[in-house]
């Protein structure tokens, strides 16, 4: 309500926002693997369906982020300070869950702030915005420094933190957002032209917009959001997090400004919509039609996650959990299999669900775990992988479990109809005899757990 003046019009933005994508569907690249392809089709982040569907903590930190500049918003239309101090207390708890997400409204405030003060004459008006957003940038100042504090002081924290997550080319991006892209170039634009024609009247003349500087947070959030995902920091991708929703309210208003400049499209106004949706859908639902494949296969869209444990995983880790202490770190070995390339065996990570699961599960710390929360988690599998194979002598075998300094190992590779099993981990398949540093603790049809006695 506080850009878009009518309705109609509001609910147009509303569906836009839940279910609009990008071009990732096109068969050119549904089919490639991700990173350099569209982001609407692999990046939770960038789309707010996805955002919603996949991960609770991105759909709370997007709710934070709109709170935060819609308040901000309300309180420069209305001169208040009670709305910055709302926008200051929504950011302080952004700061602590989804600490990128400061930064990148920060930006897009900032922008913003730059170009009202140029517009407005009135000096005091000038005044009053940035006292606004100082107050709420006092407010949410110590949990953003909280959390810089922790990356400076907590090693395994900035080396999970320097991870990369580097934003794809801007192409992709582009792309991703497809059709709303376009549609939101074609608001920016036709409102520019409305506003040199009608001058400050502009918003009165247009119908849809609520006021000038509506149009103008929005084309500044969604320029400023996309910009910040490209700041030389690792956690670039990250930041691209919110662009999506002002992208979408730009392209509801371009729609309906193309819509109402057509008078025989307005009659049939329905139609239009419904084809128009059906077409931004389509990434997300054929998201959601994979993922429903996915787990019909047991697997995620990783394609190195499950979905669902074992009996007898979920059971090891039961014994673990009551059998040991928070402080006893936990492997879970990773399955092992084989390839073909250039004609010989390669041995590679086909299956890291346990791995994946066990520290939310049970509160114990692993070595390597969640694919996006381990540092230098693709640099740690061959050390994994060499741990299992025959070819490692026990020497080196010490040697991988003094780096990972953990106390158990779980190894769970135990299907019988699993022959590659045998060769690329004949130590734990029964193939061969346990070394004396490895005492079997438990074990179960599906998973055995091993003590390590360096």
């Amino acid at each position: 309500s506080q850009t878009i003046a009518h309705k109609i019009y509001r609910r147009t933005a509303f569906l836009f926002v839940c279910i609009g994508s990008g071009l990732g569907w096109l068969p050119m690249w549904w089919s490639d693997p991700a990173i350099q392809t569209p982001i609407d089709k692999w990046q939770p982040e960038a789309i707010t369906f996805l955002s919603l569907l996949l991960s609770p903590l991105f759909a709370f930190s997007l709710f934070l982020q709109v709170i935060t500049i819609s308040c901000l918003y309300q309180a420069q239309q209305t001169d208040a300070f009670k709305p910055a101090i709302v926008a200051g207390i929504a950011a302080f708890v952004l700061g602590l869950s989804h600490t990128y997400d400061v930064l990148s409204l920060s930006v897009v405030w900032f922008t913003y702030l730059l170009l009202q003060t140029v517009a407005q004459k009135e000096r005091v008006a000038k005044i009053q915005m940035w006292k606004q957003a100082a107050v709420a940038g006092i407010i949410a100042f110590p949990a953003t420094a909280y959390i810089a504090l922790q990356l400076k002081s907590e090693a395994v924290f900035q080396a999970r933190a320097n991870v990369e997550t580097l934003s794809p080319k801007i192409v992709y991006v582009f792309l991703g957002y497809g059709l709303l892209a376009i549609c939101g170039i074609t608001a920016a634009v036709l409102l520019h032209k409305r506003r040199e024609l009608h001058g400050d009247h502009a918003a009165e003349t247009n119908r849809i917009v609520q006021s000038d500087s509506a149009a103008n947070l929005l084309i500044v959030w969604a320029v400023m959001n996309i910009a910040a995902s490209y700041l030389p920091v690792p956690f670039q991708r990250k930041m691209l997090q919110g662009a999506h929703i002002p992208i979408a309210i730009l392209a509801a208003i371009g729609f309906e400004l193309l819509l109402s400049s057509r008078p025989q499209w307005s009659k049939q106004r329905f139609v239009v919509l419904t084809i128009t949706l059906i077409v931004l859908s389509q990434t997300n639902v054929n998201f959601v039609a994979r993922e429903m494949g996915n787990f019909a296969d047991n697997l995620v869209q990783t394609k190195t996650q499950r979905p669902y444990l074992k009996k007898g995983e979920l059971e090891a880790l039961d014994w673990v959990k009551t059998n040991t202490t928070p402080n006893d770190a936990v492997q879970p070995l990773p399955y092992i299999g084989l390839i073909e390339t250039n004609g010989r065996r390669k041995s590679v990570m086909t299956d890291a669900s346990l791995a994946c699961f066990t520290p939310g599960l049970i509160n114990r710390k692993v070595y390597w775990g969640h694919w996006g929360e381990t540092p230098d988690y693709q640099g740690k599998i061959p050390s994994l992988i060499n741990f299992a194979l025959p070819r490692t002598s026990d020497d080196q075998r010490r040697q991988i479990l003094r780096n990972m300094k953990v106390k158990y190992i779980i190894f769970s590779q135990k299907d019988p109809d699993d022959t590659n099993a045998d060769l690329t981990a004949p130590l734990f398949r029964g193939r061969t005899e346990l070394p004396p540093y490895l005492l079997k603790v438990h074990t179960n049809t599906d998973a055995d757990v091993y003590e390590i006695r360096l």
